[in-house]
């Protein structure tokens, strides 16, 4: 009798034991299974933030097709390959319009550390100053839209300093220099049409480069900076 109530215990203790590695491994694979599905969801996240800006990065070996800067020559070559490769006022607005919502959805809070979630994002636009002579107006050579709660709609700011950082600066706009970015489409919507290759392309007469940053801790977009590029030779173009 003393045999039989061993073997009981024994038996109970095994099935307890095969019951604990079950539950133990389903939790296990439902964990890791979890994990995976988590990951993979953060990703998706991730291209999906920074699709919206992908397309505005300029691949700038083309500023050197000519032998200087694409803007120095009248080939229609060169000036169909501007046409499609650099961004113009419009896009420079499109991604002003775009931050501005992003920041304000974050409550225009910075990113301080790797345990915050917020990610901003700012926009840099340099070489205003080249308007200068061209208009008669009286621009900085950098603007910027940051997170800050100051910020309107549509409109950039005069940088207090040109000094290149990897990240947004606190206070670093003058929000009482700023210009509204409708004023720059109607100053900058001088366009041609020309035929090129027998295709009849837009020629613009003012480009900006473009270049993301991607913030090495969110994998997010967290700047993109433009550069403006005067088409020197817009006025000797024919239509």
């Amino acid at each position: 009798m003393e045999n039989a109530s061993k073997a009981l215990l024994i038996a109970a203790s095994v099935l307890i034991s095969v019951m604990i590695f079950s539950f133990m491994w389903y939790v296990f694979r439902n964990a890791a299974f979890f994990s995976e599905s988590t990951q993979e969801k953060i990703k998706d996240e991730i291209a999906e933030f920074n699709a919206q800006f992908l397309s505005y990065e300029t691949n700038n070996s083309c500023l050197n097709s000519a032998g200087n800067n694409i803007m120095s020559s009248a080939d229609n070559k060169y000036q169909k390959m501007a046409a499609k490769e650099l961004n113009n006022i419009a896009d420079v607005f499109s991604v002003v319009n775009l931050v501005y919502d992003i920041n304000k959805k974050n409550n225009n809070d910075y990113r301080y550390n790797e345990l915050e979630e917020i990610n901003s994002v700012e926009v840099v636009v340099d070489g205003l100053n080249q308007l200068n002579n061209i208009m008669g107006v009286s621009y900085g050579s950098r603007y910027l839209l940051e997170p800050n709660k100051g910020v309107e709609s549509h409109c950039i700011y005069k940088a207090k300093s040109i000094n290149d950082t990897k990240k947004v600066n606190i206070n670093a706009m003058n929000l009482n220099e700023k210009i509204n970015m409708y004023t720059l489409m109607t100053q900058m919507r001088d366009t041609k049409k020309v035929k090129i290759d027998n295709e009849r392309c837009t020629i613009y007469k003012y480009y900006f480069t473009g270049k993301i940053n991607i913030n090495s801790e969110t994998q997010k977009v967290d700047s993109v900076k433009f550069k403006l590029i005067v088409n020197d030779k817009f006025d000797v173009l024919v239509e």
